[in-house]
């Protein structure tokens, strides 16, 4: 009997600043809006710079300064995590294993949005306002599997294992949000609010699974090699009426399963005289396997409270599908391992296909129900695409030495099917759409085809917008593509809207190069993603002229002129006509190539001191991207949630960082 035990604890402060698409907080965007101008201090009568903060001005565009300096926020991340192996021997082919892990996590977020300096908040109705956020997880794991290995000759080898895991999880979060404290921002605590705008809220969730699985494994003269997996797996996610599941005492599980084969063809004997062959393999294998990220009270009835006048009282909160079930995915894949003259050149080529059916939708349901989404099973999107490594050692020889490796990828994203044929996703700036024989999530908009020169082209295209303002001098054109009939009609709207790109790339991936010259080495690493498209929303911000925030030096080329020949539409305060409407005027190419590490160093020849090794190295991080996208950094993530890929709301770019460090060894 053995047994391991592993335990981490990790604790993390930090001192945050708001980033992206919040206009009041946001350090890049008050920067671009601010007037350049105008100073971030004030002033005394004499004309006197003091050193207090300037308040916001008549333009009423938060200080930046008054961002950086008096917006605080703060989180504290608290992680525990623990597990205990149990492994025992009954035989000496049959072994029994016990695992259980506990996972806690606890998070605490405290943000104050202060009211000197700043815009207002919530639709100007606080002047400061102080958020709390406080939520922990804790998971109990538990995996008992046997283990059966039995000694079958040297040339075939089994491996077996069967087992049942289950996971329990709770959740707990709670928030706050206080308004309007006093306006000399020293009050900054939730019960310092104004009462009646007081905010309050949260959740408990819990959540189980269950899982028993077979694993097998066979090889054969350890040339050939036959594998497969069986798994039934129950989640409390998932709807007591759920269709097309195995139901064991009525409570439904998904059967997921895998199968593979791998051949080793350079252990043939029609290959063993090519001596230049190290290993040559081919896979295949082809598997479903279920995701149960459906939400964890999707399928559940419950209330939620409310106020009215006076009193409060409980709402349903939810219409519930209790048919819902797992997300399934399917995925065959081949490919071929090579390996060639002692190593020195080694490839991988995979290709594959992924196809996700019974996604999730949130489908659109009618105002009266009081519930404005319902999760449903109705959708499938698929995958296909390759991976590609090669790795060659170019010189290894004498003193100087090269090794170099590329991988790419190439995906092509579709969707097959979709509840309605198509789902419009509206965000900040504008509107996904997924579409059946389309990318998942593709930008919807206008084309974008240039501006009017004068009143009388403008009234040559006798075009309108859906609310029926003419578009004249100066203002953009769009593209008059469709209408109710199926013709052009005259009027911009959404008959005229169209794919605009996918931000999911088509290509990605990376090239290495380490070279060494005795004791010197350089080591470079390069990466690129090629074929997305992202909307630049602060380039909208900052272009598109409706307001008298500061604008870019690229709106000095608008349309100021009958006759005037530019890309860039005119003024207009509010824009009543819709020139900053989203459309490929926004949209950007996103690839790029970044020299995303680069390391020189060199290894001391002898002995120093006490010390039996010693080196110093210097490494520059994100050092030169070359890339034709206007915003600041191309490689970025808004959100890990997939509904806001491609986004560019100003998160802070990655830094260039440069590092001196020596490494000793005793």
């Amino acid at each position: 009997l053995r047994m391991n035990l592993s335990t981490n604890l990790g604790i993390n402060n930090s001192d945050l600043k708001e980033s992206a698409r919040i206009r009041q907080t946001s350090p890049i965007l008050t920067s671009l809006f601010k007037a350049p101008l105008l100073m971030p201090y004030a002033f005394d009568v004499d004309g006197n710079q003091l050193v207090r903060l300037d308040n916001i001005e008549a333009l009423g565009v938060s200080n930046p300064a008054a961002v950086i300096n008096n917006f605080t926020a703060n989180s504290t991340n608290n992680r525990f995590l623990t597990s205990v192996n149990l492994e025992g021997d009954i035989t000496s082919h049959l072994k029994l294993n016990s695992i259980i892990g506990v996972n806690f996590n606890s998070f605490t977020e405290s943000i104050f949005m202060p009211n000197h300096g700043m815009e207002t908040y919530y639709r100007d109705e606080a002047f400061n306002a102080m958020k709390s956020l406080k939520n922990q997880l804790f998971a109990l794991y538990n995996d008992n599997f046997m283990t059966y290995s039995p000694d079958l000759g040297n040339q075939h080898q089994l491996f077996t294992s069967a087992g049942i895991r289950i996971n329990s999880n709770t959740y707990e979060e709670d928030w706050g949000i206080a308004k309007n404290s006093h306006e000399n921002d020293e009050y900054r605590s939730l019960q310092d609010g104004t009462a009646y705008l007081r905010e309050m809220g949260g959740e408990n969730a819990r959540w189980n699974r269950l899982t028993t699985y077979l694993n097998t494994k066979y090889i054969y003269r350890d040339n050939y090699l036959f594998y497969g997996t069986l798994s039934a797996d129950a989640s409390s996610r998932t709807g007591s009426e759920a269709e097309d599941l195995l139901r064991v005492f009525n409570v439904p599980f998904g059967l997921f399963y895998s199968a593979g084969f791998a051949w080793r063809l350079s252990g043939e004997s029609f290959l063993e005289n090519a001596q230049i062959i190290d290993n040559l393999a081919w896979r295949i294998s082809y598997g479903v396997a279920g995701n149960d990220d459906i939400g964890n009270l999707s399928v559940m009835d419950y209330y939620r409270l409310t106020r009215y006048r006076e009193t409060s009282g409980m709402i349903p909160s939810v219409v519930s599908n209790k048919s819902l079930k797992y997300e399934t995915t399917s995925q065959w894949n081949t490919g071929i391992d090579l390996s060639l003259l002692a190593g020195r050149l080694q490839a991988t080529v995979d290709l594959f296909e992924m196809t996700t059916r019974d996604m999730l939708v949130y489908e659109s349901l009618p105002s009266y129900i009081g519930t404005h989404f319902l999760p449903v099973n109705a959708g499938t999107v698929r995958n296909r695409g390759m991976e590609f490594f090669l790795s060659s050692y170019l010189r290894y020889s004498g003193r100087f030495k090269w090794n170099a490796g590329v991988n790419m990828a190439v995906v092509n994203n579709s969707l097959l099917e979709i509840a309605g044929g198509q789902v419009i996703t509206p965000f900040e700036g504008g509107e996904f759409i997924s579409r059946e024989g389309e990318p998942l999530l593709a930008f919807y908009g206008y084309q974008f085809k240039g501006t009017f020169t004068g009143a009388a082209e403008a009234a040559t295209h006798g075009l309108r917008n859906e609310r029926g303002v003419p578009y004249g001098a100066g203002d953009a054109i769009f593209e008059d593509i469709s209408g109710p009939e199926g013709t052009p009609d005259g009027i911009i709207n959404e008959f005229d809207k169209v794919l605009l790109g996918s931000p999911i790339p088509r290509y990605y991936g990376g090239f290495q190069n380490n070279l060494s010259l005795g004791r010197w080495s350089l080591n470079a690493l390069f990466q690129f993603v090629a074929g997305n498209k992202v909307f630049n929303y602060v380039r909208y911000q900052n272009e598109k002229m409706t307001d008298l925030s500061n604008q870019s030096a690229h709106v000095l080329n608008r349309w100021q002129y009958d006759g005037h020949e530019t890309m860039v539409p005119r003024a207009a305060w509010a824009d009543p006509v819709g020139n900053a409407d989203f459309s490929t005027r926004w949209i950007e190419d996103g690839s790029y190539l970044r020299l995303k590490n680069l390391t020189l160093s060199y290894n001391v020849p002898e002995r120093i001191w006490m010390f039996r090794n010693a080196g110093i190295f210097i490494t520059a991080t994100n050092l030169v991207t070359w890339s034709n996208y206007l915003g600041y950094d191309p490689e970025y993530s808004y959100s890990y949630n997939t509904t806001e890929m491609g986004l560019d709301y100003g998160l802070t770019p990655v830094s260039r960082n440069i590092m001196l460090g020596v490494k000793i060894g005793l």
